[in-house]
């Protein structure tokens, strides 16, 4: 039910409890129920919902009275609210205290008008006292609704407020606002009564119970055992409420604990189930205690309690309640600064961490103290290898070093995308890791994301023997070490992967290229070899590329060894490897072949790959210093020219170099060899629906199998090949090779959507279109099945209509690349016959979620409501993924779902992915959130 903008301050939400309670001695709940349906059909709030807050309106009151009046048929219906409210006002001890103080009539008056001018709003309230007579004002602040009922219910009130001091009352309602007067006056006269002394009488009994409240007060306060405190509070309720049996059931960290008087100590805890259930016999009172524990009275003799006593309970049971519930924070306050300590600690250390496991073992050992858990993960996000344990010795109480599957893990995507923990049971898990979880003694978990927005660092798991070890608030706790784990996490890890990648190659693990300088001693005779592995690209053709990588880092190991302990050994790239020794005066002058032959002979045994032999080999290049030169690049090249002429020669072999050697021929000579050799290649790179993470689309991406330097990403010749001039043929042939596949595909399962890139060079040619259409026809191809994708922002809009334009009259989809950089310019899209946009890399990466955010949201949207297909480009971990598809995005590519690879690896993707949808099981096929498809290319 829609509530009202602004209630302020002008009516007490006791008003319609005391209407409730009038229509219930009126008709009883049945009538209470219809007046109920009345008021949510006349579009108020159910007024028991009105009942349990503070404050409700002028208007909302108007309304219920409307309700109650067509209902109970009383055309007083306001002035029986002000009676029913007052008599709800003196049953309340703690509320008579202030509206019937000791004073008489008018001293009640002075109280109540200076409560409403402190806490009410939209009107002023002016009094007037005089002996046996008052004058009551109300002046409207603003445009306030005037409500007839609402003045009836004061004039009830007024008349009735006498009678608390043994008087009788009558009021007069001179002018109203509802007849258009400016306010709202009433005139009250009573005659003198007894109600002094009263009056004294009850400040006397009240004082007493004050008393008697304040020393349980300080009882429960002053830290005792649960047991104790339900003792002291059994003492003084003797002292206030007069009957035959009570009982006090209080909180305690270990559970409730139950006392009772006039009953066996052992029936204490039945006692109090059966006063909640309600099944005591005769007089039975019960109040809630704090959070689980209650106070009680029970007279089985009599058919009820006296109402003093019930009043005394109630108004007892809340100042027992707040102490109970303080020393209930306390205890709460000494575990947080326990854990604070702890957490404070915990940061001290991580702050001298740098190394990836420390910090993880840190992490591990904190979080077992913190939560309580018997065995704590840290299981960090690896794009290449899933996730991975981290700070685990191995052994029984781990998950030992072993990667966990994404696909084991219920729901990843969703759990990065939680910035709270969540419970999770070992079965819920897969096959795998809840057998290692089993192992490890765990079968509950409470998990939670080390995530930032496109930031996905891993997860921290909190593992118990079972659901009933887990505490209430293992979640807070676990909360408040995730923060501090993350940033550290990503902090080592940035610090780590800096310092590997600076002198490292990753498959191989030996020292890359750029690394060689800060390695290789300074000084004296250098040696170096340049190594060629010789027929790899036989068996990546042959077995795959995985099959090539395995071999790539056996021959790693092999030349390691033949090199020497003494010598430096660093992965050039592709194919190549690099050796640097130092050469000492009392070695032969060309002790460098001896290497070289170690070397040859060694790659020329046979690789063992699953079984079968697999035999490649070496070309070397040696030079030396000085004649080859000083530096460590002189040597380089002129071993690689070397290295390049043994090949020529004959492979399996070395040759030397000497001053005169020069590589000759750059890339660009070569770029124009492969166009005509064959070289040029594409790969693919899956596209996935964030629904169902399937397979749906592929891009085509151009490589270059370059003979010697192997396979060549676009950023190291695409510009090359645009100075040269070739752009648009590298452009075609790639094209040509892609459309190719989307035959195959089609004859072979049905057929997978490709996209194929436009360059600058080619969206200019003037007969691009002629010539699209001609490669469509020669590979035999239906056009829906192929999208090209340009980038709009390299064209005047007059090109940019008329190329656009001519690719869809082919039935081709035109994509718009690189969406949302700067180039983009949106008002071009109503004007372009377009059918997907893709969301530049630079948005998704999330480097600036606040500001990124909103501009995803926009083109998504966008692009929905022009009936486009929008696609996010450059998805690189599951946060990303989340953050998505939270915003409406239906479509994704990226290495979190597939790195570009073959045509064959991307069919048996297709393939397994369909057999899953048809049987429904969860493997063998390759997950899209496993880490790649194939290997990088």
């Amino acid at each position: 039910m829609t509530e009202p903008a602004d209630r302020g301050r002008e009516v007490t939400a006791r008003f319609a409890a005391a209407l409730a309670a009038y229509l219930d001695g009126l008709g009883g709940p049945e009538l209470v129920a219809e007046w109920t349906r009345a008021a949510t059909a006349a579009g108020l709030r159910p007024p028991a919902d009105a009942a349990a807050g503070a404050w409700i309106s002028r208007a909302e009151l108007a309304g219920y009275c409307e309700a109650a009046a067509a209902l109970s048929g009383d055309g007083e219906i306001g002035r029986r609210l002000g009676e029913e409210l007052l008599r709800l006002h003196t049953a309340d001890p703690m509320v008579a205290a202030v509206v019937t103080p000791d004073g008489g009539p008018g001293a009640a008056l002075t109280g109540i008008v200076e409560y409403l001018g402190a806490v009410t709003s939209g009107r002023r309230w002016q009094l007037a006292v005089d002996a046996g007579s008052a004058v009551l004002e109300a002046s409207p602040l603003g445009a306030a609704a005037a409500s007839r009922h609402f003045c009836a219910a004061i004039a009830g009130y007024l008349a009735a407020l006498p009678g608390a001091y043994g008087s009788a009352g009558r009021v007069a309602h001179r002018h109203c606002e509802v007849s258009g007067a400016p306010s709202c006056r009433w005139e009250l006269r009573w005659t003198q009564g007894g109600g002094g002394a009263a009056g004294v009488v009850q400040l006397g009994r009240w004082v007493s119970y004050f008393d008697a409240m304040t020393s349980a007060a300080a009882v429960a306060g002053s830290g005792r055992a649960p047991a104790a405190l339900a003792e002291s509070l059994l003492d003084t309720l003797e002292q206030l409420v007069p009957s035959p049996i009570l009982v006090a059931r209080v909180d305690g960290p270990d559970g409730a604990v139950t006392a009772a008087r006039g009953v066996a100590p052992a029936a204490a805890d039945d006692l109090a189930d059966d006063l909640v259930a309600g099944r005591c016999r005769g007089g039975a009172l019960w109040v809630p205690l704090g959070r689980s524990g209650l106070l009680g009275a029970l007279a089985p003799d009599s058919p009820s309690l006296p109402t003093a006593g019930g009043a005394v309970l109630t108004a007892f049971s809340r100042l027992a309640g707040a102490v109970t519930e303080a020393a209930a924070a306390r205890r709460d306050a000494e575990l947080a600064r326990a854990e604070t300590a702890q957490l404070l600690d915990f940061a001290g250390r991580l702050a001298g961490a740098t190394d990836l496991d420390d910090v993880a073992g840190i992490v591990a050992t904190t979080t077992e103290k913190v939560t309580g858990a018997t065995l704590a993960l840290v299981l960090a996000w690896d794009a290449a290898r899933g996730l991975v344990p981290l700070g685990q010795p191995g052994g029984e109480a781990s998950l030992g070093r072993a990667p966990v599957d994404p696909v084991e893990l219920p729901d990843l995507l969703g759990l990065a995308d939680r910035s709270t923990p969540l419970r999770v049971a070992a079965t819920e898990c897969g096959p795998g890791l809840g057998a290692r979880l089993s192992a490890a003694g765990a079968t509950a978990l409470v998990m939670r994301a080390l995530a930032d927005d496109g930031a996905f660092e891993g997860l921290l798991v909190a593992a118990y023997p079972g659901p009933g070890d887990v505490p209430d608030d293992a979640e807070r706790r676990l909360d408040g070490v995730a923060d501090l784990a993350r940033v550290a996490l990503a902090r080592a890890r940035a610090l780590e992967t800096a310092r590997y990648q600076a002198t490292h190659d990753a498959l191989t693990g030996l020292y890359n290229r750029n690394a060689l300088g800060a390695i290789v001693p300074a000084g004296g005779d250098l040696e170096l070899l340049y190594i060629d592995i010789d027929r790899l690209k036989h068996v990546n053709d042959e077995l795959g590329h995985a099959a090539g990588d395995a071999v790539l880092a056996a021959s790693a190991q092999r030349i390691s060894a033949a090199a020497g302990p003494d010598a430096f050994v660093a992965r050039a790239g592709g194919d190549e490897f690099v050796v640097v020794r130092t050469r000492s005066r009392a070695e032969a002058p060309r002790h460098g072949d001896l290497v070289a032959s170690a070397i040859c002979a060694a790659l020329s045994e046979p690789f063992d790959l699953a079984g079968r032999d697999v035999y490649v080999g070496a070309s070397i290049g040696i030079a030396s210093s000085p004649s080859c030169g000083h530096d460590l690049a002189d040597l380089v090249t002129a071993a690689d020219a070397a290295m390049y002429q043994s090949k020529r020669s004959g492979r399996g072999s070395w040759r030397r170099a000497s001053g005169a050697h020069t590589r000759g021929g750059g890339l660009e000579d070569d770029l124009h060899r492969a166009l005509r050799s064959g070289e040029i290649t594409v790969v693919y790179q899956p596209q996935v629906e964030l629904a169902g993470l399937v397979t749906v689309a592929v891009e085509a991406l151009v490589r270059w199998d370059h003979p010697r330097r192997g396979l060549i990403t676009p950023a190291q010749f695409l510009d090359i090949a645009e100075t040269a001039g070739v752009l648009a043929e590298v452009d075609r042939e790639a094209r040509r090779l892609a459309l190719a596949q989307a035959r195959l595909w089609a004859a072979s399962f049905g057929g997978l959507p490709v996209s194929v890139n436009l360059s600058t060079q080619s969206l200019i040619r003037p007969h691009l279109v002629d010539e699209f259409a001609a490669d469509l026809a020669g590979a035999g191809v239906d056009p829906t099945a192929v999208e090209v994708e340009i980038v709009e922002g390299i064209l005047s809009d007059k090109q940019l209509i008329a190329v656009v334009s001519g690719l869809a009259d082919l039935g081709v989809r035109v994509a718009i690349d690189d969406f949302g950089t700067g180039a983009s310019v949106f008002a071009r899209l109503k004007r372009l016959p377009v059918h997907t946009l893709k969301i530049d890399r630079s948005l998704v990466a999330g480097g600036d979620a606040d500001r990124d955010a909103p501009i995803l949201a926009a083109v998504v949207e966008m692009g929905r409501r022009l009936g486009l297909e929008v696609v996010a480009e450059g998805v690189e971990n599951p946060a990303q993924a989340s953050r998505l598809r939270r915003l409406g995005a239906t479509r994704a590519q990226g290495w979190l779902f597939g790195q570009p690879t073959t045509a064959a690896e991307i069919e048996r993707l297709v393939c397994s992915q369909a057999a899953n949808v048809v049987t429904g099981s969860r493997g063998p096929a390759p997950s899209p959130l496993a880490p790649g498809v194939g290997r990088v290319l």
